[in-house]
C-alpha cells in the first residue's frame, strides 16, 4: 500500500479487506480441469450484497514488490484480479463497502485501491465497485445521498459512459450526484494521489 501512495490504510485498514501472504492460485488448464500455479500474497475484498449478506470475494494476487502479479500459462498472461462469488449473479448490485456513508455521503470507484486513494485524498467514506460493470450495476442504501462518483478517464470512454449512466440512475431515485474525472485521458484517481504523494516527497 505504501508503494503506491496508501500507506495510512495500514492503520486503519477497513474491515472489507484481508490480506493473506500465500493464497492459492487456481487456474483451469487446458482440459478445463483447475490447478493449483503457485501460492502468492494477495489482497481480499469481501463483496456486500444490496441487503447486506455476502456477494462474493474479489482478490488481487500481488508480486513480491508488491505490484500486481504477472503469472502466464503456455504464453497467455493470467488475470492477477479474480472474483469468487457465492452463486451465479450473486455480484449484481454489490460492493466493496470499505467506508459507511457519513451523513448521507458516499464516494464510489472502481477499483480497490482507487477507492482507498479517493477515501484518503477527499476525506469521503467510499466503496470500491471492483470494475466498471459493478459500477454501472451498483445498488446505494437509502441513507447514501450525495454520491461522488470518481469516474476512472479510460482513453476508450468506457470509465466515463458508465460513471455519466449511473449518475443519472442515482438522480432519478433522488440522490444529489457529483461525477468526477481525471484530467489526463488513461488515468484514474489512483494515479492522481501517486502524483501529488511524490510532488509532496519532494
Amino acid at each position: 500500500m505504501a508503494r503506491r501512495g496508501l500507506g495510512a490504510v495500514a492503520d486503519t485498514c477497513p474491515a472489507a479487506l484481508r490480506y493473506h501472504p500465500a493464497l492459492p492460485y487456481w487456474h483451469p488448464d487446458s482440459n478445463g480441469r483447475a490447478v493449483e500455479l503457485g501460492r502468492f500474497p494477495a489482497l481480499l475484498a469481501r463483496l456486500t450484497a444490496p441487503d447486506g449478506t455476502l456477494a462474493g470475494l474479489h482478490r488481487i494476487y500481488l508480486s513480491a514488490s508488491s505490484d500486481k502479479l504477472t503469472q502466464c500459462l503456455a504464453g497467455e498472461l493470467l488475470p492477477a484480479k479474480k472474483l469468487a462469488t457465492v452463486r451465479e449473479g450473486a455480484s449484481k448490485g454489490a460492493a466493496a463497502r470499505l467506508y459507511p456513508p457519513e451523513a448521507g455521503r458516499l464516494a464510489l470507484a472502481e477499483g480497490i485501491e482507487t477507492a482507498l486513494a479517493v477515501a484518503q485524498g477527499s476525506g469521503l467514506p467510499a466503496w470500491a465497485c471492483v470494475s466498471a460493470g459493478g459500477l454501472a450495476r451498483v445498488i446505494l442504501p437509502p441513507e447514501a445521498t450525495d454520491v461522488w462518483v470518481f469516474a476512472d478517464h479510460d482513453a476508450s470512454g468506457t470509465g466515463q459512459r458508465v460513471a455519466e449512466r449511473l449518475a443519472r440512475r442515482l438522480r432519478g431515485e433522488s440522490r444529489r450526484v457529483r461525477v468526477l474525472l481525471p484530467e489526463l485521458p488513461g488515468v484514474d484517481w489512483l494515479d492522481v494521489w501517486g502524483e501529488q504523494q511524490k510532488r509532496n516527497a519532494t
